[in-house]
């Protein structure tokens, strides 16, 4: 048995705790979202966020507050999110990738979930580019944060997929410059 199919059936049992691959989400709440939370009071201090592979969640800080937290999917084992300590490049709210997407047949129907811009698209079909919503860079190389399915595991092509229900209120407390830390991969 696989570890990821082992880490999605002991999180289904509740048992998180007894498997130790590293793909399973340490914080049972924050699978599948659950746990993500935005409870900003207007603290000071410098923003900055610290991102945490193994437990599968982002934070927000301001200050020594922590004012977020977000369900977060990293890269899978043949993707791996890198550690580090980054500064936010760019933000763009509406942005695409250049990278990854699907390719749909003539009727719309998803033919290859998993296909590239050079991907074979069958007569009358196209090549959809995958949506990243909230787009916050962290390096020249493509890694990013975003909005993005959490399957509750470590499951993206490297980016990190954000909470659907906070990733909003990150993005717009980020900015440009702003510390984001990651570590745990």
């Amino acid at each position: 048995m696989t570890c990821r199919l082992l880490a999605a059936l002991f999180t289904a049992a509740g048992l998180s705790a007894l498997c130790s691959c590293s793909v399973v989400p340490q914080v049972g709440r924050a699978f599948g979202g659950h746990g993500s939370y935005w409870r900003d009071t207007g603290s000071g201090g410098t923003a900055r966020m610290e991102v945490d592979l193994n437990r599968q969640i982002a934070s927000f800080y301001r200050g020594k507050n922590k004012v977020g937290v977000a369900a977060i999917s990293s890269g899978d084992e043949r993707h791996r999110t890198p550690d580090g300590t980054y500064r936010i490049l760019e933000k763009i709210r509406d942005k695409y990738s250049t990278r990854y997407g699907h390719v749909e047949d003539a009727h719309g129907r998803v033919v290859n979930r998993d296909a590239t811009p050079g991907s074979r698209v069958p007569r009358g079909g196209r090549y959809v580019p995958a949506p990243m919503p909230y787009w916050m860079r962290l390096t020249w190389s493509g890694i990013g944060m975003h909005q993005g399915f959490l399957p509750g595991y470590a499951a993206s092509h490297g980016c990190i997929r954000m909470d659907k229900k906070v990733v909003r209120q990150f993005y717009n407390a980020a900015y440009v410059g702003m510390k984001v830390k990651v570590t745990g991969g």
